[in-house]
């Protein structure tokens, strides 16, 4: 396969034009067979080199860019991700176990390069939606393993974390309807569709607006995933994790934030039985727990929860009821379950 010949300049524009349209419409847009049988099969090899180095995706909770948490939970996201940036495209060789193993990925190199510029040049030159992006994420590489594995029902940017547009390129030879594995979008004020991850196929959506889940997966599914940033959003999201990351905030505070939402969403099915369930023997292990906890833990809980303080949180918990408790759960769990790229 020559990574250089598969899609002209010209069409690209053509393609820009057509997507721009639907993107205003209706939210989204698929283009069929922007990458070849072969192309996709250059790219699953260049991967597969990687493969060991895929780890468990994870969720983002939070309602701001820079107060939340990362957790992960199969029964949430069940995708293996590996996230590859500029220098991890660049690279020749990586070490595993001692060992030195070659690597390459100029066929996905390519196929990134071209994409980039349907998105940032020709896409930011005829739609209003996409006129001030300029960068975007690493891409997200994911296998969805089977035997049922998905990916909840969420909103990619809940958090004005700059993402404007969600962009998937799917890597399955000879998909078959029967293996499942649908994204599966919500555009506002429409009916649902579901999207299959055919080979060479993009999909895209605006990430602000439209939910989306991936359907239980019967049979290995690979893709990758760009998210496209609005220079604006993106340069205050920026600003406000810097500020986060100068604050002296101590890795053990937020491990133990991230332990006590983790285990109000879980409920009663956390692992180990820590979980916080909705009864009232649940409601006065938390009010005991959130006591003992330290201030800063708390404050950062506080912010996930859009309270203005530690004593805010305390306060709180102090007169909750299981009712109370079963809301929070539920508030938590829409908050936009995703996986938050770096900023």
């Amino acid at each position: 396969v020559s990574p250089g010949a598969w899609v002209l300049p010209v069409q690209l524009k053509a393609l820009a034009q057509a997507i721009a349209g639907r993107l205003e419409a209706q939210g989204w847009a698929v283009c069929d067979n922007v990458l070849s049988v072969g192309q996709v099969i250059a790219v699953r090899k260049e991967l597969k080199v990687m493969e060991e180095h895929y780890t468990a995706g994870e969720i983002w909770v939070g309602k701001e860019a820079d107060a939340g948490t990362t957790l992960s939970r199969r029964d949430v996201r069940g995708d293996q991700v590996l996230w590859l940036d500029e220098q991890a495209l660049a690279a020749t060789a990586f070490v595993k176990d001692g060992e030195r193993r070659a690597c390459s990925f100029t066929h996905l190199s390519t196929v990134l390069a071209c994409i980039d510029r349907l998105v940032m040049v020709e896409l930011a030159r005829v739609s209003a939606l996409l006129r001030r992006v300029r960068e975007r994420s690493a891409a997200m590489c994911a296998v969805y393993p089977g035997g049922g594995a998905r990916f909840a029902k969420h909103i990619d940017n809940t958090a004005e974390d700059g993402r404007r547009l969600t962009l998937l390129c799917y890597l399955n030879p000879n998909w078959k309807p029967s293996h499942g594995g649908a994204l599966r979008l919500f555009p506002p004020n429409s009916s649902p569709v579901d999207v299959l991850p055919h080979c060479g196929r993009l999909a895209m959506f605006l990430s602000k607006t439209v939910a989306h889940e991936v359907m239980p997966t019967l049979a290995p599914r690979h893709s990758f995933t760009l998210w496209y940033y609005d220079a604006l959003e993106r340069a205050e999201a920026v600003a406000a994790a810097h500020t986060r990351d100068s604050s002296g905030m101590t890795t053990a505070a937020q491990q133990c934030a991230r332990d006590l939402i983790r285990d109000i969403l879980a409920g009663a099915a956390a692992e180990g039985d820590t979980g916080v369930p909705a009864s009232s023997e649940g409601v006065e292990a938390l009010r005991l727990r959130v006591a003992l906890m330290p201030a800063a833990a708390l404050g950062i809980v506080a912010a996930v929860m859009g309270l203005p303080s530690a004593q805010a949180l305390r306060d709180t918990v102090s007169v909750m009821t299981v009712d109370k408790l079963a809301e929070l759960r539920q508030a938590i769990a829409n908050m936009g379950l995703t996986h938050q790229p770096a900023v």
